[in-house]
């Protein structure tokens, strides 16, 4: 029985892939289907998210404070980035601030901000900016969203880099055309 226990085990690697293959295939169903599995995530981002502050028993609070939980907070981090890519010029523009962006920080906000966390909020924003400047309409971004995005990258630039002294030029470049 021992033998047959170790041999459904997942690989150390099958989180990872499992993950980048559920983004992935959310990512082509937003392609038909954008309002739906943004819902979706946003719907998974809020049940994640709500207990942070609520008064919600110590089970609940052990749930969500899980390292299962933890992850998920970082895949949908990256799902809505990867989503923002798929989306259509008009989606994006509509949905970019509030659903997209909006969801991405508050996933972030919740979450333990881990080196995993950190890393799917960095290409989450990577992918997100990349999406916004292909359609070439930045002035429609808000001023106060991009410098909180710009406060996170340079937080996180300065914890990493260890006494180099961080220019807020790169980050600029990665949110302004």
């Amino acid at each position: 029985m021992a033998g047959r226990a170790s041999r459904f085990r997942p690989a150390p690697t099958t989180p990872c892939s499992f993950v980048q293959g559920m983004i992935s295939l959310l990512s082509h169903a937003a392609e038909s289907n954008f309002h739906t599995v943004l819902d979706t995530l946003n719907m998974f981002a809020s049940k994640l998210c709500k207990g942070q502050n609520a008064k919600i028993s110590i089970l609940k609070k052990m749930e969500l404070g899980s390292t299962r939980a933890h992850a998920t907070r970082s895949a949908l981090i990256l799902a809505h980035g990867s989503l923002a890519l798929r989306a259509s010029k008009e989606q994006l523009l509509t949905h970019l601030e509030g659903d997209i962006v909006g969801s991405i920080l508050l996933l972030y906000s919740c979450s333990c901000q881990d080196l995993q966390n950190k890393l799917a909020l960095v290409q989450s924003i990577t992918d997100f900016s990349s999406a916004f400047h292909a359609v070439g309409d930045s002035a429609c971004f808000n001023p106060s969203l991009k410098g909180k995005l710009l406060e996170i990258l340079m937080d996180l630039l300065k914890k990493y880099c260890l006494g180099t002294p961080v220019s807020p030029v790169p980050l600029k470049v990665v949110l302004c055309p």
